[in-house]
């Protein structure tokens, strides 16, 4: 019986099966469908108020990925909602159940859910394997090679759109607390690949690793579960993550070893009220320590730096050696710098247009300067007679970040994908590596 006066704030385990499609965004994958079920948890104002031969109750769903076929039953966990639509489930995880039958198997194959399978081919792989059929699927997918039609290049197409939607549900299902869409979810399986659900279970705190996943956020929700404020995975998460925040916000390559410390333990006890349940300093020196041996963080001398960009600093500086290395042909542009100041319009100090000059005598040039010194007119010129001098020749605007690169690409109007051979312009301002 339902009781139209009870409070209904969520269901778990729902087993519906789908019956229509309400509205479909192909883009993030979001769904309204109606459903209909059997299940008496189902409140009253949540029901269609439509008579049905069959006695069961429908209801809409909306969520990310909803499967849209018939072919499979579904088990629903989410909230009720009351929207300017009616009474709704806000789906926040779900899960299919294939029929283990042939009739069942048979639906589920050929209902489009798997690349590379239709109807034909759904059909003689169901008779060839039978109830062994999701086994194979799951742990011998090469046998499929046996039927007709199924060959190298559509076997993989089949093995991965099997193993992607697999994984793709089971990571929404684990990060259901984060609200994430599909969207999202592919862009956390593309970063950590098929065993992306083992690798978050284990440190959820990886997730700081993809843009939007501050370590707050993250911090905040594994907390509910796992209070444990002084685990060596919630210190390496805040570890990693002080160490990007200081590249993508201030371009810092590194950061001195105090200073890391000292900003990891602000992020780590700015949510602990208690200081006797606070992280100390010698929890992180000591976490520091494993990672740097682990080859999670690199050091270098006293600095400090993510492997990732330590490899990036150290490819820049053979990069420039071999640029050194190699000599250089100067190259007249007196005739060609007088026009480009008369096409740009611009006036070149003394200092101006020896750097101009130097960028075309030298295989490297460093122009540096403190802001409003003219280092972008300086770099606009030498784009303007590299062009003129070679209109065939390739160059692009290199920075250490993608930011530097595209306030380069902004203020000379040159794309920041295209490649410089001619000048290297680097811009140094700073302590710990900023440019």
């Amino acid at each position: 019986m339902h009781d139209s006066e009870q409070e209904h704030s969520g269901i778990t385990g729902c087993r519906v099966t789908y019956e229509s499609t309400i509205f479909y965004n192909e883009a993030n994958k979001f769904s309204i469908i109606v459903v209909k079920t059997n299940d008496p948890r189902i409140p009253l104002q949540a029901c269609s108020g439509r008579y049905y031969g069959d006695r069961m109750l429908r209801f809409t769903a909306v969520g990310y990925e909803l499967p849209r076929t018939k072919a499979v039953e579904l088990e629903l966990d989410g909230e009720w909602v009351e929207s300017k639509y009616g009474y709704q489930l806000q789906v926040e995880q779900w899960q299919e159940i294939v029929p283990q039958t042939a009739d069942g198997l048979l639906a589920y194959l050929g209902s489009g859910l798997i690349r590379g399978i239709g109807p034909k081919t759904a059909e003689d792989i169901v008779a060839t394997f039978g109830p062994d059929t999701l086994n194979i699927l799951d742990n011998e997918p090469e046998k499929l090679l046996q039927i007709r039609g199924i060959t190298e290049g559509k076997l993989k197409d089949i093995e991965e759109s099997y193993a992607e939607s697999r994984v793709l549900r089971n990571l929404m299902s684990l990060l259901g607390p984060f609200k994430i869409t599909p969207a999202t979810a592919l862009k956390i399986y593309q970063n950590f690949g098929p065993a992306c659900v083992d690798i978050l279970k284990k440190c959820p705190y990886d997730l700081c690793q993809i843009s939007g996943f501050g370590f707050k956020r993250v911090d905040g929700i594994v907390r509910k579960t796992d209070n444990r404020l002084h685990s060596a995975e919630r210190i390496k998460g805040a570890v990693l993550y002080t160490l990007e925040d200081a590249r993508s916000k201030s371009g810092h390559l590194f950061l001195p070893s105090e200073d890391l410390v000292k900003e990891t333990l602000l992020l780590l006890n700015a949510p602990i009220p208690i200081p006797e349940q606070r992280v100390r300093a010698e929890e992180v020196q000591e976490t520091l320590q494993q990672m740097i041996l682990h080859g999670a963080v690199v050091a270098y001398k006293q600095y400090l730096y993510s492997p990732r960009v330590f490899g990036q600093e150290d490819d820049t500086a053979r990069m420039i050696a071999e640029r050194l290395a190699n000599i250089s042909v100067a190259e007249n542009i007196e005739s060609t710098l007088e026009s480009v100041r008369e096409s740009l319009g611009i006036t070149l100090s003394q200092k101006q247009e020896q750097a101009v000059r130097t960028a075309f005598r030298h295989g490297l040039t460093i122009i540096t300067g403190s802001p409003g010194t003219g280092k972008t007119t300086v770099l606009k010129a030498i784009i303007e007679v590299f062009q003129n001098l070679h209109p065939k020749g390739k160059f692009a605007l290199m920075a250490p970040t993608g930011r530097a690169s595209r306030r380069m690409a902004e203020s000379t109007g040159v794309d920041e994908a295209r490649t410089l051979h001619s000048a290297l312009g680097l811009w140094h301002r700073g302590r710990s590596g900023r440019w």
